[in-house]
């Protein structure tokens, strides 16, 4: 067995195959899609007549099962009948590369950084070069900073601030972005609404994780940074932040409220 690139690959929109995880797919379904993918993105096409006794043959799994699940994954939209069987030729089916109709289940609310109304390029269509990126596409260009190790532009305005600061928790806590809890992204979203400038946010941030981190202790989840960000914030301006929040009551803070002595020597500056 040589398992090389030079043996054959399967070319696929890297939003497309990180997308899948966030949703509810069982075993057999998620089967049916990697077959899918092989036989059409595989071969660089769009679609490809795929029998039910070929899935079966291909994933080792009962027909009756295969004919449910299929018939799941077309109803969900996930799955798309190009053309119908004849007498002679088996219909055509295709992955539905717009995810945002997709009806399955997710595990958790869609916050990849493209709007969920936009869909994944053509086969065969190029990316257009970021030129802030050197003309590389962005999400080459932010592949290779994650190999090299280097952090992002916390100024870069090609992402929702939400999102950069997404990227950027995840990258000093080393986590995937699929580990988030749904409040996690919620709470992103509401400090980078606020009037705080996002390089503060992320820079207070880091600051803390590393004060943390050089006494042993770890956070596990951004929620943890909401109030002391918001409350460095108000410290350091002598007032109050514009929309300033209290995660643990649920009410706007008051002027009156400070830091915690634990971070005032550490963050205001």
């Amino acid at each position: 067995m040589s398992v090389q690139l030079e043996n054959g690959f399967t070319k696929i929109a890297h939003e497309l195959l990180e997308i899948i995880p966030f949703y509810k797919f069982n075993g057999t379904q998620f089967s049916i899609l990697i077959v899918i993918i092989r036989y059409t993105y595989g071969f660089n096409r769009k679609d490809h007549e795929l029998s039910l006794t070929y899935l079966t043959q291909a994933t080792g799994i009962k027909r009756s099962q295969i004919d449910r699940e299929l018939s799941l994954l077309i109803d969900k939209k996930v799955v798309s009948v190009t053309q119908e069987a004849t007498a002679t030729v088996s219909r055509k089916l295709a992955l539905n590369k717009h995810y945002d109709k997709w009806t399955i289940e997710r595990r958790y609310p869609l916050i990849r950084g493209q709007s969920p109304n936009q869909s994944i390029p053509e086969l065969g269509s190029e990316v257009s070069p970021n030129q802030s990126t050197g003309g590389v596409p962005y999400l080459e260009y932010q592949d290779i900073k994650r190999s090299l190790n280097i952090p992002k532009d916390i100024t870069d305005t090609t992402k929702p601030p939400e999102l950069v600061l997404q990227d950027e928790f995840c990258r000093i806590h080393e986590k995937g972005d699929w580990t988030l809890k749904p409040s996690e992204y919620q709470n992103m979203q509401k400090i980078t609404a606020m009037d705080i400038p996002l390089d503060f946010i992320i820079n207070t941030m880091t600051k803390i994780h590393e004060h943390k981190k050089s006494k042993s202790e770890k956070v596990t989840s951004f929620n943890f940074y909401l109030d002391p960000i918001v409350d460095a914030w108000k410290a350091k301006n002598g007032g109050q932040a514009n929309g300033g929040y209290d995660n643990n009551t649920g009410t706007n803070k008051t002027k009156g409220d400070r830091i915690p002595e634990e971070w005032e020597s550490l963050i205001v500056s």
